[in-house]
């Protein structure tokens, strides 16, 4: 997400690759029932990420659209530390970060028992009203063979990590770092499998 920064003193060479959105939520404060839209976070606890991040900026892009406002429903600023800590604790409903699905807090919460990852009905719905975001597919059993996470195919909404440089950067590093960014990204992963630098 680049909309934020000012375009006179940075530009985007391309995007790297794409981060889903992951909306995970405690099983038993819906009772049991999977979450499939938006609006039955309202009156949870739901953690959003902190100031400034990708993931809050996306998060409450989304939760506003459903008419879910800090008025009513809690919405919670955390670190990722903090996020796992309270939802494994019981102390948050729901948690939507903007993530790899290597990074360790996604695979934490893939793997707990009590935790659910929503697949939205509305997901082509969210990529035609905002371009910037795309539908994936996370299928059955990627992220775990042996213990079938997921069990079943989930999608999820996904927005590109663009690398981001000053205006006023040296033009052979530049090159540089763009050649850089194909050789590692340019094999994507089993999640994503597109050649992920787009300029």
């Amino acid at each position: 997400m680049t909309a934020q920064l000012d375009p006179t003193a940075f530009s985007s060479l391309g995007a790297l690759f794409d981060e889903p959105l992951w909306i995970f939520y405690r099983k038993a404060a819906f009772d049991g029932d999977p979450v499939r839209y938006l609006t039955q976070l309202e009156g949870k606890r739901v953690a959003v990420g902190l100031p400034g991040s990708g993931s809050q900026e996306l998060a409450m892009q989304l939760l506003t659209d459903n008419g879910l406002t800090r008025e009513n429903t809690s919405l919670r600023e955390l670190s990722r530390q903090d996020e796992v800590t309270q939802m494994l604790a019981g102390e948050l409903d729901a948690i939507l970060l903007l993530d790899s699905y290597q990074a360790e807090t996604v695979q934490k919460l893939l793997r707990a028992p009590d935790v659910g990852l929503a697949d939205l009905a509305q997901v082509e719905a969210y990529a035609a009203r905002q371009h910037a975001l795309k539908v994936v597919t996370l299928p059955e059993g990627t992220i775990d063979l042996r213990n079938n996470v997921p069990e079943t195919d989930v999608r999820l909404l996904s927005s590109a990590a663009n690398l981001v440089i000053r205006n006023d950067i040296n033009a052979t590093l530049g090159r540089a770092l763009m050649t850089t960014a194909v050789t590692l990204f340019s094999a994507g992963d089993f999640l994503l499998r597109r050649t992920p630098i787009r300029t």
